[in-house]
């Protein structure tokens, strides 16, 4: 995986450029595998929002809050997936 460094344990940051050569569905299993990693749910994340993840690795949407108060952005030429622990 494309690892650029954790942050805290609160933060995973991706290289953006890794993902230049994957298709959407290689993106969708990386993720998949990010997801189980991190024990976070799986059970609300469907076509859709799979569908909403690769828009943001691929530069088409900037960002978007997942289930699991999951929270993923592209910065530049790095993806951050942050998992928000405290409602504000």
């Amino acid at each position: 995986m494309p690892w650029v460094g954790t942050i805290a344990r609160a933060m995973l940051v991706l290289a953006a450029e890794a993902f230049v050569a994957i298709d959407d569905e290689g993106i969708v299993e990386m993720f998949r595998l990010v997801w189980q990693r991190e024990a976070w749910p799986m059970g609300d994340m469907d076509f859709e929002r799979w569908h909403r993840l690769v828009e943001i690795v691929q530069g088409t949407r900037p960002a978007c809050d997942f289930p699991g108060k999951i929270h993923i952005c592209k910065v530049g030429q790095v993806v951050q997936v942050t998992q928000r622990k405290f409602r504000a």
